[in-house]
């Protein structure tokens, strides 16, 4: 590129340097080129004087004249010979400085697009730097939480699996052998609450619960933590059945206010509601409906705590 700009400046500066130099030899050599025109006038003067007497004063003026004007018409382009000469020579050095001009210019312009390129090409170089970084941290970022939802992953499935174990030892665990009966509920009277007790969940209308309630007088009781304590004040969610002639024996079965919500309530959890709540009471077992196979069974003292003889069996979680 370089070469393409200062050889046009290059070439205009030579050329004016040798115009200068011609202007420089050509003022002697038109002196020296007027001279000897006066020996061959004079030669030329002496070579015809041979002649008459009375032609030689009428020739020598003619000849004189002429050989007086011929220097003149010979001087008129030797003189403007150096004058045009000088005057190429201005115009090639002035093309040279203009030229150099051009190439200095052009030059420095070029210099200046370069260090613009390379400052935008080490800008765009540093960004692509800190994007590579930023990604490498994402990448870091992303394996990390990877690896730890990997590891609570693995946790919930061990969790999963031991639960899942216990509920099926629960689950596949004989019942309780059957304790003998309690001296006050006969077997019959067992299985005619549990009777009258299915027609209160399969009802369409409040009759079937109205009649149960005036048969069995059931209480409300309270359960926390294995303990079951009387309750006036009870929202209906266990109703402990004592009749009196079972000799201080009774039946613990889900008020009415769990048949109720039930379906809405209990079930939808998947068992946990039915388990925190008559967990101490029942063997609570998945089912569709609920369902009691077969009632808790209590021993109330008028001085003691109330105490569990027999768990039940509760389907429907």
């Amino acid at each position: 590129m370089r070469n393409r700009v200062f050889k046009p400046a290059g070439l205009a500066l030579t050329f004016a340097i040798l115009a200068t130099s011609g202007l420089a030899h050509a003022a002697p050599t038109t002196t020296a080129a007027s001279l000897p025109d006066a020996p061959v006038a004079t030669e030329q003067a002496q070579t015809a004087a041979p002649m008459s007497v009375e032609q030689a004063p009428a020739q020598i003026p003619d000849e004189t004249a002429t050989e007086v004007q011929q220097p003149d018409a010979l001087e008129q382009p030797l003189k403007i010979l150096p004058w045009a000469t000088l005057g190429v020579a201005l115009l090639a050095l002035l093309a040279a400085i203009v030229l150099g001009i051009n190439a200095f210019l052009t030059e420095r312009n070029h210099n200046r697009m370069f260090d613009a390129y390379d400052e935008a090409f080490d800008a765009s170089a540093k960004r692509i730097r800190d994007l590579e970084e930023r990604i490498n941290s994402l990448d870091r970022s992303v394996d990390s939480h990877r690896n730890s939802l990997k590891q609570f992953l693995e946790q919930m499935e061990g969790r999963t699996a031991l639960r899942d174990r216990d509920i099926f030892a629960q689950r596949t665990q004989p019942a309780p052998a059957m304790a003998p009966q309690p001296s006050g509920a006969s077997p019959e009277e067992v299985e005619s609450l549990l009777v009258a007790y299915r027609e209160i969940l399969q009802a369409r209308d409040p009759e079937p619960l109205n009649r149960f309630i005036e048969a069995y007088k059931p209480r409300n009781v309270s359960v926390s933590n294995e303990s079951i304590t009387l309750s006036q004040d009870g929202d209906g969610s266990v109703w402990l059945i004592a009749r009196p002639h079972w000799g201080g024996e009774g039946l613990v079965l889900p008020g009415d206010y769990a048949i109720r919500n039930w379906a809405t309530t209990f079930q939808p959890s998947g068992g946990l509601r039915a388990e925190k709540l008559f967990g101490s009471l029942y063997w609570v077992e998945k089912g569709n409906l609920l369902e009691i196979k077969s009632p808790c069974r209590i021993h109330v003292s008028e001085h003691g705590p109330i105490r569990i003889v027999q768990k039940g069996t509760l389907l429907g979680a």
